[in-house]
């Protein structure tokens, strides 16, 4: 799963670089699954800046998912290593 984002320099780090590709390989390689992905451009324009509340949800629901997942895995390690 990936997400847009409505500034372009998230779009523009996207399209430009292979970060995402290079991080999800990585992720595989080590036997993980990403749950999600989340491009939040905001360097340069604000010396503190601000996350949109639309991304904070974002960023929340992913962190929500990745704990899932963790959660199961851990509990299918604990179930083949019992039986």
């Amino acid at each position: 799963m990936s997400v847009g984002v409505a500034d372009p320099a998230g779009n523009l780090a996207r399209l430009a670089t292979n970060a995402l590709r290079v991080l999800k390989s990585a992720a595989a390689a080590l036997g993980f699954r990403p749950v999600g992905s989340l491009i939040v451009g905001l360097a340069a324009r604000n010396e503190q800046p601000m996350l949109a509340e639309r991304i904070r949800r974002k960023a929340r629901r992913l962190a929500s998912k990745l704990v899932t997942a963790v959660s199961a895995s851990c509990l299918q390690q604990a179930d083949v290593g019992s039986g």
